[in-house]
């Protein structure tokens, strides 16, 4: 007996009735507003996987699950559903799932923000299939995204639950720490299989039990229908029970004139409400018309008829369902178009997507570069509408279905009913499709296509019908009818191939300015694409050559596979030991807290942000008169709120604004914060306010402020030696400049605050930050009070890199602005979105050199101008640039150097400190230079780098000497490891034998200076306090952000005090426990907190010493510790301690460029080899070995995961993320100055499906660091520069491709798959490009 506007639905076992459910709200905000905060909400565009949830449904008489993403997924389609979150699998309360268990214990969990996710991803396959294969559980974490491990453990603990040939115990692998076990790929764990291996006492593990699992519940067996009318806030929900009452809907919606979209999978449509914030009044589901769901072949067999309302993956489904019958009957070349589908399905989006997306949703939604619709139109597939008022049906084909920019022949009152695709092809078809993405996995094309030929016989030669159809050149489908029209009845030849070539180009026109960019590149895929087809055609024939084999073989990726390689260095009770993050277990269940899972005060209220949308401009007026009539809405604050100061530093200079109050100097700036009863109604407000800004001309590249002199004051100059006069006496001197691209942040949990009012002026302030001290230093400031009445603290954040050193203040300070002024607690949760427009991203670099060598591969001198883009405010942009000047030398003596940075004046978000901060920016420039060097003597870089390298007791350029230098040791090490001369004879002899594919191989160093470049930052507090009962509470400065930093803290003070490693407890990092914080940052948190730990520690060992004496207390045993302590109290010692840590002996002199600005070095060495598509561009990283000075460890596997986890960073900065902004080279973006890559769907971190297949971890032995803890060394920044050595690999695969040329070859860097198909020159870049030298020496379009 529902009401008309009630839904019912379960959770996690429980029934749920909501009543009066908003049709534009989403599964994951009434999920969250129920206290399942398991489920996090990383992007709201399904795009990063951490709001992943199990669904479950009765539908034709079986139980579906699928995972879904609960961030796109309508709370109104939930009726008579089961959803299933992370809480209701397994608690570190009750019992941990395996899944999460596994996780846990395989270090696949640093900030634990995404991780709740990934587990649902894992337990739907698991819910679905029993016993998957390895492929089947790489595949379903397509969806998910992790921005701290670099994935390799969780694919390892992934794989623990795979069967198959691949993942048999048998297969060893080698672990030093215990080399009486042999260890299984499969689980980790030594193994049982039955090969009579030797196993530790102990360890051999029983099955593991799983917690008790919610059934699917009874009731929702019984056929529910939903309400036909669900009348909102915002919009209606329409859920119609015949086809003669939808159309009539339809027919009623266009006379009214009212917009109405078809919601079914909510995928597109999601993001257009959620994200772009467009109003539908009228939302209508097909749930209970089961027609629209049916994937069956067509009565005759001739089509296979797919229902509009039919997911991706029911579509997957049947074709590999009549691949299989097909191939039992003999036939199977009957559905080549079908399994032209089912290749660019694969990689269409991801499986959650995948999972809800409709074939109807993704035709009519008519996106220009849908990886589908250049399918259905170029195999003949049919489109069948029906119209509403005469209820006549028709068929159209689908290569005559769009007519114009996400427009389709469809009438506003018709409806697509299905598509049918032919099954009637034959042995004398060929149909291939294609796709290229910057990356592999949930990725929209850069172009797609599809050509299917349908021959006179079955030798393939001449041409009876041709449809050649891409995606991506036009805003609908191009269809190339001239070369299709050209080669009927003609033979497919080489002749004719290559005429069709100029006819495809001719048929593909792209102005330069095209919208999408990279003009030259699409046009140079399309015949790409051809290419690959014209070879494949051949390989039917079988009159391919073997080197062209290349163009159409593609192998499965194979199981990525990984060692690491360590020596266990214990010291007391817990240092040294390899143990698993502390609130591993916490994370894995989703029970981990994080700032927008704290539970809502009363009367809280919600945030939402007004940014400006121009570069630069004056603003004229700020109306938010409508947005406040909203109901709901409480009030609109702006910078005329402010008690206090309305300026705000990073390092001093006050150059930046809380809120804008006159003009505008970048997009993304603060206008003005809506405050709402709940965030939903704040969003929908925030789009109502008007901000009117008159434009002005902006600077916005690099060149641009070079052309303009719009620098910051404070440029960084050394000067080693007399490069000028060294010049003279070198055999060689080159001049060159290179570009490194910007990159973002993408910590998994956006920016978020709470602020609570508290008596007496005071505020509890609780953000995501890296920096508690200066928030609270800002939020004081902002208010007009003292710093005493601010009390800044956080649990842990989800990931930070960073992005959350000063950036995230300003947030947090209006957040406190409009507490204050309300009365109330507020809460801001930045949109994915926002926070990428508004919060800065690592600099982009530009160097110009000049440098001088000798023919012995010897550099001599090295003359370099750096400009970093600062953007808008000085921010921390100084001192990047200042990492970047002491870096330049990256790992090399080069005996005659100057080098002068200087900081760019721009109308972008201001740029701020990102891992690395502006080292690992230099060091790219001074590899070009040694890249340089190399192929102008026609030697090898590998050559030139050992030439050059440092060894012990060199000086710097800044005169710092170099102590325990590990370069040449560690060089030598890889180099064995990686059977360097071995491969590269190997690849070598790849390159000679493939046409269109090549490899390379390359090796290089790192040198990263550890300490703030800022003296006063290089200290560090931490109070312990010991309890009666022996329990130890911990607290420090630093901020947990999944680098493992309470961990190895943990372990000091248990290891100082002499306790079991349980015995210590770290709760929260809060300025009114420590004062005075510095951010943690610069990977000293360890060295800072480390030091102050140990210092607390050895205070009260000093104070419990003589009682130790007496009591015989025995080190490690806590009955002996806890009688201590006991007896301690009543002896009436102090058993709270505060230590502090200052780094001693750092200086610089900058008007002489001498000094010791770092406390040591860390040292890595990297090899890597990648293999590329040079008809493409597409890369894979067949294997990277790396080498890593970490002193002598704290915790191993933590630091093996900040390696991993900062070299796929690396790997993303160099190869695979590129900023994209609107300025001169990218006109097609407006407004000026606006970020296009604001969220996932523009923006591609690194996936699973980019590990290295073979990535290997070695931690240095016996090379114990004296000025550390406890002989440790920093690890958060230095791993990451070693990525460069993917970079310099697939340069050199490139190289192999191009023609013998003494010109040297400048790529900039991100090295994408852009800039290596047009490196890779040959008759189709030719063809695309202006001019030879154009060719030759092509640069693509950039934001630097």
């Amino acid at each position: 007996n529902m009401s008309k506007n009630e839904i019912l639905f379960y959770v996690n076992g429980e029934k749920h009735i909501v009543n009066n459910p908003e049709p534009d709200q989403s599964l994951i905000t009434y999920l969250r507003d129920q206290g399942l905060k398991g489920t996090k909400l990383g992007c709201g565009e399904g795009g990063c996987g951490a709001c992943t949830v199990l669904l479950q449904q009765f539908e034709f008489g079986e139980i579906i699950n699928r995972a879904v993403n609960s961030c796109l997924y309508p709370l109104c389609g939930m009726h008579n559903k089961h959803v299933i979150t992370v809480e209701g699998i397994g608690s570190y309360e009750t019992m941990l799932h395996p899944i999460q268990k596994r996780i846990a214990q395989f270090n696949g969990s640093q900030c634990g923000f995404c991780t709740p996710g990934i587990v649902m991803s894992l337990y739907a396959l698991m819910r679905n299939k029993k016993n998957p294969t390895i492929q089947e559980i790489e595949g379903c974490l397509d969806g998910n995204l992790c921005r701290c491990t670099g994935y390799r453990p969780i694919l390892e603990a992934a794989r623990t639950f795979a069967c198959g040939k691949d993942n048999c115990c048998k297969k060893e692998k080698d672990v030093t720490t215990k080399p009486k076990a042999k260890i299984c790929p499969s689980s980790g764990l030594p193994c049982k299989c039955g090969d009579n291996s030797e196993v530790e006492e102990g360890e051999q593990k029983e099955e593991e039990a799983f917690p008790t699992q919610p059934i699917f519940p009874p009731e929702l067996r019984k056929t529910s229908l939903p309400p036909q009318k669900i009348t909102g806030t915002r919009s209606h929900w329409y859920t119609p029970r015949t086809q003669d009452e939808f159309l009539d809907l339809l027919v009623e919606c266009k006379k009214q004139g009212r917009a109405c979209r078809i919601y079914n999978g909510a995928t597109e449509l999601a993001i257009e409400i959620n994200v772009l914030g467009r109003d539908y009044p009228a939302l209508i589901s097909t749930r209970a018309l089961p027609d629209y769901y049916k994937v069956e072949p067509t009565k005759d067999g001739k089509y296979l008829s797919v229902g509009a309302s039919s997911s991706l993956t029911k579509l997957i489904l049947k074709i590999k369902e009549l691949t299989k019958i097909h191939a039992k009957e003999g036939r199977p070349e009957a559905i080549k178009n079908l399994t032209a589908a089912l290749n660019n399905l694969k990689y269409f989006a991801s499986t959650p997507i995948r999972n809800v997306a409709t074939i109807g949703g993704n035709v009519c939604t008519a996106s220009p570069i849908s990886d589908l619709n250049p399918v259905w139109a170029a195999v003949g597939a049919i489109a069948v509408i029906q119209n509403g008022p005469t209820r006549k049906i028709r068929r159209v084909p689908m290569n005559e279905f769009f007519v114009g920019y996400r427009k389709t022949v469809i009438e506003s009152d018709e409806v697509l009913l299905a598509v049918e695709i032919p099954m009637n092809t034959t042995n004398k078809h060929v149909v291939q499709s294609y796709k290229q993405a910057r990356r592999r996995e949930d990725d929209i094309a850069i172009v797609n296509g599809c050509i299917s030929f349908e021959f006179e016989t079955d030798e393939l030669k001449v041409v009876k019908e041709a449809s050649i159809v891409y995606g991506g050149m036009w805003i609908t489908p191009r269809i190339c009818k001239t070369a299709m029209e050209f080669i009927k009845s003609k033979e497919f030849s080489n002749e004719n191939f290559t005429k069709m070539i100029t006819l495809i180009l001719d048929d593909c026109p792209l102005d330069k300015d095209a919208p999408g960019g990279m003009s030259e590149y699409r046009r140079a895929l399309t015949v790409s694409f051809f290419t690959k087809f014209y070879h494949y055609v051949e390989l039917q024939r079988n009159s391919i050559k073997e080197e062209m084999k290349s163009a159409v073989v593609e192998e499965e990726r194979p199981m990525s596979v990984g060692t690491q390689n360590f020596e266990i260095e214990p010291r007391g009770t817990s240092v040294g030991k390899p143990l698993n993050h502390r609130t591993a277990h916490v994370q894995v269940t989703g029970e981990a807290v994080y700032v927008d899972d704290i539970p809502a005060y009363p009367n809280e209220l919600h945030g939402y942000l007004v940014l400006s949308n121009v570069g630069h401009g004056t603003i004229e007026s700020i109306d938010a008169s409508e947005a406040l009539k909203v109901e709901g809405v409480v009030d609109f604050i702006t910078h005329k709120d402010i008690p206090g100061s309305n300026k705000w530093a990073s390092v001093g200079i006050y150059d930046a604004e809380v809120m804008k109050s006159e003009s505008v100097t970048a997009t993304g700036q603060i206008i003005g914060l809506i405050v709402a009863k709940d965030r939903l109604i704040a969003r929908h407000a925030s789009k109502l306010v008007k901000v009117n800004i008159s434009e002005k001309p902006g600077i916005y590249t690099i060149k641009e402020a070079i052309e303009a002199n719009s620098f910051f004051d404070g440029k960084k100059e050394i000067r080693k030696g007399n490069p000028e006069e060294a010049f003279k006496k070198c055999d060689y001197v080159k001049e060159g400049h290179m570009f490194v691209g910007g990159q973002e942040h993408f910590y998994l949990e956006p920016n978020a605050a709470l602020a609570v009012p508290q008596e007496n002026h005071e505020m509890l302030v609780i953000s995501s930050t890296q920096a508690l001290t200066h928030t609270q230093h800002v939020i004081a400031d902002t208010l007009g009070v003292p710093m005493n009445k601010i009390v800044s603290k956080v649990k842990r954040i989800g990931g930070g890199f960073g992005g959350k050193e000063s950036q995230s203040i300003p947030f947090a300070a209006v957040t406190a602005v409009a507490a204050k002024k309300l009365k109330k607690p507020v809460r801001l949760v930045v949109d994915r979105q926002q926070d990428m427009a508004s919060s800065g991203q690592r600099h982009p670099f530009y160097g110009e050199y000049k440098v001088g060598f000798n023919k012995d591969g010897s550099i001599e001198a090295l003359s370099i101008k750096i400009y970093n883009n600062g953007g808008y405010s000085i921010d921390l942009s100084l001192a990047v640039n200042e990492r970047a000047v002491f870096h330049i030398d990256n790992s090399y003596n080069i005996p005659n150097l100057h080098v002068l940075g200087r900081v760019c004046k721009t109308n972008l978000p201001s740029n701020t400190a990102f891992r690395g901060f502006g080292g690992p920016q230099g060091m790219m420039i001074t590899e070009h230079i040694v890249d340089h060097v190399a192929s102008s003597l026609n030697l090898t870089a590998e050559n030139i780098r050992q030439k050059n390298l440092y060894v012990e007791n060199d000086e710097t350029h800044f005169g710092q000497k170099l102590v325990d230098c590990h370069l040449p040791r560690l060089w030598k090490d890889v180099m064995s490891i990686s059977e360097f001369e071995k491969r590269q004879q190997a690849i070598d002899e790849f390159n000679k034998n493939n046409k269109y594919r090549k490899r390379g191989l390359a090796t290089v160093p790192t040198k990263f200076g550890i300490a703030f470049t800022a003296l006063f930052l290089n200290q560090g507090g931490a109070l312990v306090h010991v309890y009666t009962d022996g329990s130890v509470l911990l607290t420090h400065g630093g901020t947990e952000m999944g680098q493992g930093l309470h961990t190895k803290l943990i372990q000091v003070a248990a290891t100082t005090l002499g306790v079991p490693t349980d015995t210590v407890f770290i709760a929260e990092t809060s300025t009114d426990k420590v004062p005075n914080t510095s951010a943690t940052a610069a990977s000293v948190g360890s060295d800072l907190y480390g030091m102050a730990v140990q210092n607390a520690c050895v205070q009260l060992n000093d104070r419990l010493a003589s009682l130790k004496k007496e009591l015989g207390t025995e080190e490690g045993s806590l009955d002996d510790w806890k009688k201590l302590i006991s007896r301690a109290y009543f002896d009436r010692i102090n058993l709270s301690a505060q230590g502090f840590y200052a780094t001693p002996g750092l200086s610089m002199d900058w008007e002489t460029g001498r000094g010791n600005p770092f406390a040591y070095f860390s040292f890595g060495v990297a090899c890597s080899e990648v293999e590329i598509d040079c008809l493409t561009g597409d890369h894979v990283v067949l294997r990277s070995d790396i080498v890593m000075d970490v002193g002598a460890s704290l915790n191993p596997w933590i630091d093996i995961g900040q390696i991993e986890g900062a070299f796929t960073q690396g790997y993303g900065l160099f190869m695979l993320e590129e900023l994209v902004r609107a300025d001169n080279d990218h006109k097609w973006i407006r407004p000026s100055g606006r970020t296009l890559t604001t969220g996932p769907g523009n923006y591609k971190i690194p996936s699973f499906n980019d590990v290295p297949l073979e990535f290997n971890v070695h931690l240095l032995p016996n090379a114990p660091n004296k000025r550390a803890v406890q002989s440790s060394k920093a690890i958060g920044e230095p791993p990451l520069f070693l990525a460069s050595s993917i970079f310099f690999a697939a340069k050199n695969a490139i190289r192999a491709y191009r023609p013998s040329s003494t010109d040297f070859l400048t790529l900039h860097s991100p090295l994408t798959c852009e800039r290596i198909r047009m490196g890779c020159v040959d008759n189709i870049t030719s063809a695309v490009t202006e001019s030879e030298e154009q060719n030759m020496n092509y640069q693509t379009k950039a934001s630097y």
